[in-house]
């Protein structure tokens, strides 16, 4: 990473710069792809959001998972739901 001096600083005296700069996080075109790397690694905004895709995930695998057990259960309902209407109608 280069060096640049700040105002007011001490001449040679430099800090590292920041070579995401003014990009918007992307890349500069020839950008480095270690240092996009370690941004993306130091970068936690969009971690809540991946948490909540995560857990939206989890609770539609459970909700599915229940739907199938619960459907033989369902369907001999309606059977029966069934021939009781059909004998009062016989009847």
């Amino acid at each position: 990473m280069g060096l640049c001096r700040r105002a007011g600083s001490k001449k040679g005296a430099g800090t590292q710069r920041d070579p995401w700069h003014g990009t918007r996080g992307r890349p500069r075109k020839g950008g480095n792809m270690t240092a996009l790397v370690k941004k993306l690694v130091a970068d936690d905004a969009g971690q809540d959001l991946a948490e909540y895709g995560i857990a939206l995930a989890v609770i539609g695998t459970v909700a599915a998972a229940a739907a199938i057990v619960i459907a033989k259960d369902v369907g001999t309902l309606w059977s029966k739901a069934q021939s009781v209407i059909d004998n009062a109608q016989s009847s």
